[in-house]
């Protein structure tokens, strides 16, 4: 079994040329998220609006190991005994994060 954990940050600042607030002494901070991101907003006057993404990945991996006969099984148990065998390694990765959808793991490992 193995395990990943990674943060993920991505800011953006989003700068007018007009003023947007009217107040000058506006400023607002918020923190908006759960368990798995948060969402930072930062805005104030004249013209700033500030937002820092976190996401939080955690990745299991599982390793299970067979070993199989190359061609089709032997009808009779004395054939299956001298048969050619090679070890297959079946990997699975479960990702925990609802908000991520995983696109594509591959593993293939065969060792005679």
């Amino acid at each position: 079994m193995g395990k990943v954990k990674e943060y993920v940050y991505i800011t953006d600042t989003v700068k007018v040329n007009d003023t947007i607030f009217c107040d000058e002494n506006f400023k607002l901070d918020t923190t908006l998220g759960d368990k798995w991101y948060k969402n930072n907003l930062h805005m104030q006057y004249p013209n700033i609006i500030s937002s820092t993404i976190q996401v939080n990945t955690d990745q299991s991996c599982f390793l299970h190991t067979s070993r199989e006969t190359i061609n089709p099984p032997k009808k009779t148990w004395l054939g299956r005994l001298f048969q050619k065998k090679h070890d297959v390694y079946n990997i699975t990765v479960i990702e925990a994060n609802p908000y991520i959808t995983v696109k594509e793991n591959k593993f293939v490992i065969v060792n005679d």
